[in-house]
């Protein structure tokens, strides 16, 4: 696929009820769900609880009760019987206009090239730490497909990203200055050129597929020592 297929992760908030990257935490960030005016796009009804972690957890169904000129979300809510907090999140974007979904996911696209939108899935995820609830871990994962006019066979793509928080530190913030800091249509990214080397997978900092992300980070911050 040409660099110039795009997809964007922040939304224009008049378009879209999406949080962007720096807002998928969305009980510390509560606009793109759990604020008043937005929790009025939704149903919610109860679902038989479970356990998470030996903890008995409420489970919230939510999904859109009403028709915008965005796409809206739905999922499941997750919250400690006990603590009353947020456990987990599952949340997924609506997919039943293709053309809000596209709109909600695609930056950019190349001319003569047809995108269509399959999923768009969130989770995250929260952890107790001493009598007090964080931020843990967060995934979101896009799958579509894309053709181009003249051309028999589509070909589907699957993107995943993931992060865990590993470590936490109380105290004044101090903004990132500009100069230093990341824009919205800047793209990060390590080149490597030999990925068939034996010890690819080796002091890199590479994730395998197959290995979980807390091990991965464990493994990465104990070489940076």
């Amino acid at each position: 696929m040409e660099a110039a297929l795009t997809i964007q992760q922040k939304q224009k908030e008049e378009y879209s009820s999406l949080p962007d990257e720096t807002a998928l935490d969305v009980v510390k960030n509560k606009g793109a769900l759990l604020d008043f005016e937005e929790l009025n796009n939704y149903e919610f009804w109860m679902a038989e609880s479970m356990l998470i972690d030996n903890r008995m957890q409420y489970v919230i169904n939510f999904r859109p009760k009403v028709i915008l000129m965005y796409a809206l979300l739905y999922g499941k809510l997750y919250i400690d019987r006990e603590r009353l907090s947020f456990t987990r999140i599952e949340m997924s974007l609506d997919m039943q206009n293709k053309s809000k979904a596209t709109t909600a996911i695609l930056y950019k696209k190349p001319l003569g090239l047809r995108f269509k939108p399959q999923e768009l899935s969130y989770l995250v995820t929260y952890k107790d730490v001493d009598g007090k609830t964080y931020l843990n871990y967060i995934r979101n994962t896009i799958r579509f497909k894309c053709d181009w006019k003249r051309k028999l066979f589509s070909t589907s793509y699957t993107v995943a990203s993931e992060m865990v928080v590993t470590d936490r530190k109380e105290g004044v913030l101090e903004n990132i200055p500009n100069k230093e800091a990341f824009s919205l249509n800047q793209i990060f990214y390590d080149k490597v050129d030999e990925y068939w080397n034996p010890d690819f997978w080796g002091n890199y900092n590479i994730i395998e597929p197959t290995e979980s992300l807390e091990h991965a980070m464990d493994k990465l911050k104990k070489q940076s020592n």
